[in-house]
């Protein structure tokens, strides 16, 4: 995780997934990333007798050190990189006068 300014970058290596095979849920406090590798598509009429791609599941939480905008994001996957860019909650303070 990188911190600027006003967001967050996280960075996820996932190499052979594609964007449908991953599932990213964003909260004011953390990041969620989950994936299931894809079915394959391998015969069950016959028997597998060897696999070089065992089913494999990822799931990583990325807690943040600063509240977040969690409607505020974007998000690229090229080249098996996951990069989520994240804006922060303002933390400028108001002066609001009293009536």
């Amino acid at each position: 995780m990188i911190e600027f300014d006003d967001t967050f970058e996280i960075i996820a290596e996932l190499p052979g997934l594609i964007s449908a095979d991953i599932q990213l849920d964003v909260s004011r406090n953390g990041v969620e990333i989950r994936n299931s590798q894809p079915d394959l598509g391998l015969s069950t009429d016959g028997a597998v007798l060897t696999n070089e791609r065992p089913p494999q599941e990822f799931y990583k939480t990325v807690s943040l050190p600063a509240p977040v905008h969690s409607d505020q994001v974007t998000v690229a996957l090229q080249d098996g990189l996951l990069k989520v860019t994240i804006q922060k909650v303002s933390s400028a303070t108001r002066t609001v006068s009293i009536p």
